[in-house]
């Protein structure tokens, strides 16, 4: 596999990037495939290749050692034995993303079309996308339409969970969990803490599941979107999303 990315320790191969080649053995027992011609029976190598593009072109790192260890670690953590249930997640995750603000378009909503990128990169699907105003009513509705709707496996929200008088969000995503995942917002805040300092106390992110559906909510900036989305909501939301369908 072939990939061109920007891992190094000079400066000038963070610029300017150069073409990496990744080789991945998989050791598998094979039979239980052969005999049924089932791929479940078996590691899907298209999902392996989409995991594998996601860390060598969406992360950096400056030893390449460093890659290779973490290409080892999700592979195995997705495919090996014990994480038989993420490989049967693996397939595209169908999702609606709603942007909560009162003053923007879908021509100057970065933190919504991060999302839909970043979704639709990771193989998932996006089947509905939306801005509503701050109003508690609006995104109730709104969010209990996709909770209900069947094809809706997850609601990714971004806006609205600050502490100002107009940020309603996570007073109505709480309300609307059936069970609160409290270590999103944890994890969340943490990460957080190194970009911001003290002021990532502030942010009321948080995550849960209602019908099944997974529902996770997180500030509104680019900022906070990219850092939820990569650390936090790529990584696992194939495997809630499994989980929460039973």
């Amino acid at each position: 596999m072939q990939f061109y990315a920007y891992h190094g320790v000079n400066p000038e191969e963070k610029a300017l990037g150069q073409r990496f080649e990744v080789d991945v053995a998989l050791r598998v027992d094979a039979r239980p495939a052969g005999l049924s011609d089932d791929l479940g029976q078996t590691i899907n190598y298209a999902q392996v290749y989409k995991l594998v593009k996601r860390i060598a072109e969406e992360e950096r790192f400056d030893l390449i050692e460093a890659l290779a260890e973490t290409l080892a670690m999700q592979i195995g953590k997705q495919f090996a034995p014990d994480g038989e249930h993420r490989q049967q997640a693996a397939d595209g995750i169908r999702c609606a993303v709603i942007t909560v603000s009162d003053t923007r378009t879908p021509e100057t909503d970065t933190s919504g079309r991060l999302m839909q990128d970043a979704l639709t990169q990771a193989g998932h699907v996006v089947h509905a996308y939306c801005i509503v105003k701050d109003e508690p009513d609006d995104i109730r509705r709104l969010l209990r339409h996709h909770i209900q709707d069947a094809d809706t496996d997850a609601v990714l929200l971004s806006g609205g969970t600050g502490l100002s008088s107009r940020d309603g969000t996570y007073e109505v995503v709480r309300d609307c969990l059936e069970k609160e995942l409290t270590g999103f917002g944890e994890l969340f805040r943490y990460l957080s803490y190194d970009e911001i300092g003290a002021a990532a106390m502030m942010s009321r992110a948080t995550a849960g599941v209602a019908n099944g559906t997974v529902i996770v909510s997180m500030p509104g900036s680019s900022a906070a979107v990219r850092l939820a989305m990569k650390k936090l909501i790529l990584p696992e939301l194939a495997h809630m999303a499994h989980i929460a369908r039973g």
